[in-house]
């Protein structure tokens, strides 16, 4: 299906032909290449601050999302060693690309650098965009390159909460990517790429003038760092790569462990309000409880389903949404005593 969807998608020649593909009336399509409309509001980082998303209008977003099975499916065939976020990943891949095996390239190395771009996506420009649908594997005329930059661009470049901006970046990296591993392998380092987080895992340290080259490749390319998120890691040191810890193997930090126990703890005492107030329906709670189920399968995708603490966890999860057998459903004038 990949391969089927990448040969329709390159056998594309017009604008109508484009149209007809994503199912997109005339006139529909026409408003949505010259004022498609977002949504622009702010999302706090983890780390503090900001990050303005920019999400587009309900038809607009349908159009993005087909579009981006096509592009994924081209990506797909041309991905580069180092890419291993904002991939497809089918269940056959030989080669599959993922956090956690984006984490494993980096296990048994005594150093380890951590680099981030800023601002990846809106580094991201409508030209470059453009440039890309020209150059291979598209190869497609300027003026469906620019019809496709013009649908997938915001105010001139890649915007944040698009569903094509994470592959189009990726496509844009390419040159970034290709550079960088001749490097590694000149080097004799491990590099890859999550999206816009680098990581070069080494027997020796990354130098100063190493680093000032890696950063000017990048420069070159139109990405900057992100220098408060540059890290490097010696021997001594727990070494984290997209967040997961990596030395012999690849495992879960403590304390989102911690934290899920937390959560879990957490829903079993809104389990139990719940039962005691005779509330047996909470959307909040409902999201709570999905919320933990996700980390959960987070902790499965990392360890696997046979590890020792990733089955004590299920086990406490179950545990949590079991309601107590022993007391009868309380008035609410008891509720306080549970919150």
């Amino acid at each position: 299906m990949i391969r089927f969807w990448a040969d329709e998608f390159g056998r594309l020649q017009t604008e109508r032909q484009l149209r007809e593909l994503l199912e997109v009336e005339a006139a529909e399509w026409l408003y949505l290449t010259e004022h498609g409309l977002y949504r622009v509001f702010q999302m706090p980082k983890p780390a503090g601050g900001f990050r303005e998303v920019e999400d587009p209008e309900p038809a607009l977003k349908v159009v993005l999302r087909r579009l981006n099975e096509y592009l994924q499916a081209v990506y797909y065939n041309v991905r580069t060693k180092a890419a291993f976020g904002f991939l497809l990943c089918p269940d056959n891949d030989p080669d599959p690309r993922n956090i956690r095996t984006n984490a494993q390239r980096h296990c048994n190395r005594p150093y380890l650098l951590n680099a981030d771009f800023l601002d990846f996506f809106h580094a991201v420009r409508q030209p470059t965009v453009q440039a890309v649908f020209e150059d291979e594997p598209f190869e497609f005329s300027e003026e469906l390159s620019a019809v496709l930059a013009r649908l997938c661009c915001r105010n001139g470049r890649l915007p944040m909460g698009s569903p094509t901006s994470p592959v189009l970046s990726n496509f844009a990296a390419r040159p970034l990517d290709a550079a960088l591993l001749a490097l590694a392998r000149q080097q004799n380092w491990c590099f890859t790429r999550f999206a816009d987080d680098l990581s070069f895992s080494s027997d020796t340290p990354v130098t100063k003038p190493q680093l000032q080259h890696i950063r000017q490749l990048c420069e070159l390319e139109g990405f900057r760092f992100n220098d408060r998120k540059l890290v490097q890691y010696g021997p001594q040191d727990d070494k984290f790569v997209t967040g997961l810890l990596v030395g012999e193997t690849v495992e879960i930090p403590d304390q989102y462990i911690s934290t899920l126990r937390a959560e879990i703890a957490k829903l079993q005492t809104l389990t139990e309000i719940k039962f005691r107030t005779g509330q047996r329906e909470s959307a909040w709670a409902d999201r709570f409880e999905q919320q933990v189920a996700g980390h959960l399968r987070f902790v499965r995708f990392v360890l696997g389903p046979s590890d020792p603490g990733y089955q004590l966890l299920m086990q406490a999860f179950a545990d949590a949404q079991k309601p107590i057998d022993d007391n009868d459903p309380m008035s609410w004038l008891d509720f306080n005593n549970y919150v």
